[in-house]
C-alpha cells in the first residue's frame, strides 16, 4: 500500500507545479496579446478590451477551480 505522506508530497508538487504552469502560460498569453495589439494593423480590431476578456475569463475559471483543489490538500 503506499504511504499516505508519500501521496500528500506528491499532491502537493503536482499542485506546486501546475501554479507555476499556469503563470507562465497566463503570461505568454497577455504578452501574447500585448504584443498583437501594439504591432496588428488598425484596421483589423477596435476592442482589445475585449480580446482580453476572452483570455481571462477561462484563466479566472481555472484558477477558481484551483483553489477548489487546493482547499483539499490544504485546509484554511
Amino acid at each position: 500500500m503506499i504511504d499516505m505522506q508519500f501521496t500528500l508530497a506528491a499532491r502537493e508538487w503536482l499542485l506546486g507545479a501546475s501554479v507555476v504552469m499556469f503563470a507562465v502560460v497566463f503570461a505568454a498569453i497577455l504578452a501574447s496579446h500585448w504584443h498583437h495589439h501594439k504591432h496588428a494593423q488598425a484596421h483589423f480590431h477596435t476592442s482589445s478590451l475585449t480580446e482580453m476578456a476572452w483570455s481571462v475569463a477561462p484563466m479566472v475559471m481555472v484558477f477558481v477551480t484551483g483553489l477548489a483543489g487546493i482547499s483539499s490538500v490544504f485546509s484554511f
